[in-house]
């Protein structure tokens, strides 16, 4: 009896930390003040993670997360934020990115895909999206067709970056490329509805172009506080021409969440392409404010019929109202057909104090479930570029990754998951 009293007290005295062991994959050893995390996991390579903090750093796993290097991106064109990455069906990894730098006034002009063959371990200097012209580009999205092994580009365009100035718009853009990223197409324009340069929730923004059933490319965006949807059947080079509105999205993107600011939930529009009983299923997630400003929550779409229709939102985080949930990424496993999405979250705390979970669902997007991510909280403070967050899975392998700050110190954090762990009660 005694030893079975001591253990108790062991027991009760032990932490409890999160289910899932965080690793910081970049912070103050390199010298990190801002980040946009993206992630992806190799399906052509067992255990090759890489995620790009979208300041030119690269950090890639070759054996599942147990150990991490890292590499830089390098270019003429100038080093930026905005990460996306993605691989294709030969296993090669491209990353995108905008550039930042040059003169005052000159940021913002390129968005640029770079290719590494090797892992992650190097990356080419990158090709240019969009061509030079002469205006402001910013919010790219990315998918590839595995069919016609090409990639997709959609993004916003700007007159100017940010303006106020009456009469400056902002459109929707989409560019392809064929031939492994070296040279995209020239851009065309999705939207009809412009919006403004202001970059705020009355500009278009999160163009989120993803590949469906016989090749077809969808895209959605949000402006105004209406997510929008469009479709092109003949591999990009016209769009249907209707700004169909799919969704409203009450505050529109840029939501403030006090601590953060304004920060971005852009929506994201992904299909299901898997085996899996959901297969060509159309899904569309995003966070917004429709309960109240002091209450942001994550929301779920889907279409079975290709855009043409789509069912009531489902909310995905399952907390009492009142609390903030924001900053979501979402990813489908292609393997199974499983969904998961990952975001920032205040549930448990009554001031600034933030948590990241990740909600899975196993039933086509009927049903969610949640866990809690992060070992411990932080603190939001006025810091820019660290309301970001990313999610890779495949074959059963979930990888979320998200920006952090402690005593003003910027990290990017990440752990891997598996599939098995999140059905747990």
């Amino acid at each position: 009896m005694k030893i079975h009293f001591i253990i108790l007290i062991l027991l009760a005295a032990t932490p409890l930390f999160a289910q899932f062991p965080n690793i910081e994959l970049a912070g103050a050893k390199n010298a990190l003040v801002r980040a946009e995390p993206a992630v992806i996991i190799n399906h052509e390579e067992v255990g090759n993670i890489i995620t790009s903090m979208g300041t030119g750093l690269v950090v890639y796993s070759t054996d599942g997360g147990k150990t991490w290097k890292e590499s830089m991106v390098s270019s003429p064109l100038g080093r930026g934020g905005n990460a996306g990455m993605i691989v294709d069906v030969k296993g090669r990894i491209y990353n995108f990115r905008r550039d930042d730098e040059g003169k005052a006034g000159e940021g913002f002009r390129h968005l640029i895909c770079h290719r590494s063959e090797d892992l992650g371990k190097t990356w080419n200097e990158g090709s240019v999206i969009g061509g030079e012209s002469g205006k402001k580009n910013d919010k790219l999205g990315i998918a590839v067709n595995a069919v016609e092994q090409a990639l997709y580009a959609g993004w916003t365009q700007y007159d100017q970056f940010p303006s106020s100035e009456q009469g400056c718009t902002s459109n929707v853009m989409f560019s392809m490329a064929t031939n492994a990223g070296k040279n995209w197409g020239d851009p065309v324009r999705v939207s009809q509805l412009p919006g403004t340069c202001a970059n705020d929730g009355t500009s278009p923004a999160g163009a989120s172009p993803a590949v469906g059933i016989g090749g077809r490319i969808y895209m959605a965006w949000s402006n105004n506080g209406v997510i929008f949807f469009d479709r092109s059947y003949d591999k990009g080079k016209t769009w249907l021409g209707n700004d169909l509105p799919i969704a409203k999205q009450e505050g529109g993107w840029a939501l403030d969440v006090p601590g953060f600011g304004v920060t971005h939930n852009l929506p994201v529009l992904m299909i299901d392409n898997s085996p899996g009983r959901y297969h060509g299923m159309i899904y569309l997630m995003f966070a917004d404010q429709r309960n109240g400003v002091a209450d942001t929550d994550i929301w779920f779409h889907r279409s079975p019929r290709h855009g043409d229709s789509w069912t009531p939102p489902v909310r995905v985080n399952t907390d009492d109202p009142g609390h903030h949930q924001f900053s979501p990424a979402m990813a489908i496993d292609q393997a199974t057909g499983n969904i998961y999405i990952v975001y920032y979250d205040r549930r448990s705390y009554d001031d600034a104090q933030t948590d990241v979970y990740i909600a899975s669902s196993f039933d086509g997007g009927n049903t969610f479930r949640e866990k809690k991510v992060s070992e411990k909280p932080f603190v939001a403070s006025a810091l820019p570029y660290f309301d970001h967050t990313g999610l890779a899975a495949h074959n059963g392998i979930i990888v979320p990754v998200w920006t952090r700050i402690d005593d003003g110190k910027v990290s990017v954090m990440a752990a891997v998951i598996r599939d098995v762990d999140l059905l747990k009660k």
